[in-house]
């Protein structure tokens, strides 16, 4: 049996609880019975060597039924964003593990076609990437049927949390200008 991990090191402790109770409930939705046997990592873009510009997300089969997802918190502030990118990269790793998307010489082949001079990261349009609206799909459907628990559970915590980075930084700007 795979077990997953979640060394996001930009988390404290609660966000990378709700991200591995998100990671869970979503890849047991994803995967049903054979969720035991793929690992899903979760990390920070700042582990990635070539994150794509702009991108919330994204992810990589490290070895087989092994996928790493990258998660840029400058896009992902809170811990509902971070969901919805976790859940649509997830939907990546479901349509990577059936082998209906992969990165082969040449381009993407997706359920059989191939698109030439591609990669999973290639920055253009979502309605060229069929993938993209796939996993965008999936994201929609865990979130609305699984994530908003979670975001309904965290919104408390996230809230004293949001409140209290703005207050910080309120008195870093008063003690600034006192200056």
């Amino acid at each position: 049996m795979a077990k997953d991990s979640t060394f996001y090191s930009a988390l404290d402790p609660k966000r990378a609880y709700y991200i591995r109770k998100g990671l869970k409930v979503f890849k047991d939705k994803l995967f049903g019975k054979n969720a035991k046997d793929i690992k899903i990592t979760v990390a920070s873009s700042k582990l990635h060597q070539n994150f794509p510009p702009g991108a919330a997300g994204l992810i990589e089969e490290q070895e087989l039924n092994h996928f790493v997802i990258y998660i840029v918190h400058k896009y992902t502030p809170t811990i509902n964003d971070m969901l919805h990118t976790l859940a649509h990269e997830m939907g990546h790793a479901k349509d990577m593990y059936l082998k209906d998307l992969e990165q082969v010489k040449g381009g993407i082949m997706w359920r059989g076609r191939l698109f030439p001079n591609m990669s999973l990261h290639h920055a253009v349009q979502w309605e060229i990437r069929p993938w993209e609206v796939h996993a965008e799909g999936l994201r929609v459907f865990l979130m609305e049927n699984y994530g908003q628990e979670i975001s309904k559970e965290a919104k408390p915590y996230q809230a004293g949390r949001d409140e209290a980075e703005y207050k910080a930084k309120q008195t870093k700007k008063e003690n600034a200008s006192n200056k």
